[in-house]
């Protein structure tokens, strides 16, 4: 009996013995997929933080940028509206001198002298148009856009109007895409 509870004793111990070393290398290999995974995390949270640095370089360098073209935008404005305000009041001479011109003339013009006074007229009316137009260029950056639809078929008509005198005579074919 003592012999048979001897070799139980030696088969449990073996069994113990067996199921510690299985025990052992499951941990080691669960210590070992641990470790990778915290490795992983390591290289992610490095990649990430490097990642952040990068972010915060680009987002410096950007409200430089910003900053720059504000600046420059600035100065455009203030020179649109220097230069549109100088311009009108050269504009406003040739408008008088012409329709004092013409007024004096008037009788004594034949239809071409006509057509030229004409020209001057339209030509200082458009002059006029573009500097209203520069003005309100130069405000736009303190104003918000507004989005419209153009009827591209009006603004081909009015520059062909426009070119009419430059194009009339010669062969032209304007052709428009539906």
């Amino acid at each position: 009996q003592a012999q048979s509870q001897i070799q139980k004793r030696s088969q449990a111990e073996e069994e113990l013995q067996r199921l510690n070393a299985e025990l052992e290398n499951r941990i080691a290999k669960r210590t070992k997929e641990i470790n990778d995974r915290i490795f992983l995390v390591e290289k992610l949270n490095t990649s990430m933080s490097n990642i952040l640095h990068d972010l915060n370089i680009a987002k410096q360098k950007a409200e430089a940028n910003t900053m720059s073209l504000r600046e420059a935008n600035a100065e455009l404005e203030e020179f649109s509206y220097s230069v549109s305000h100088d311009l009108r009041a050269p504009l406003r001479h040739v408008e008088s001198f012409t329709k004092l011109l013409y007024s004096s003339l008037t009788e004594k013009m034949n239809e071409k002298e006509e057509h030229y006074f004409n020209n001057i007229v339209t030509a200082t009316t458009k002059m006029r148009n573009l500097i209203t137009d520069m003005l309100a260029l130069s405000r736009a950056g303190r104003v918000d856009f507004k989005i419209s639809q153009l009827d591209m078929n009006e603004i081909v008509e009015n520059v062909r109007a426009e070119l009419f005198d430059q194009t009339e005579g010669r062969d032209i074919h304007w052709t428009l895409a539906s």
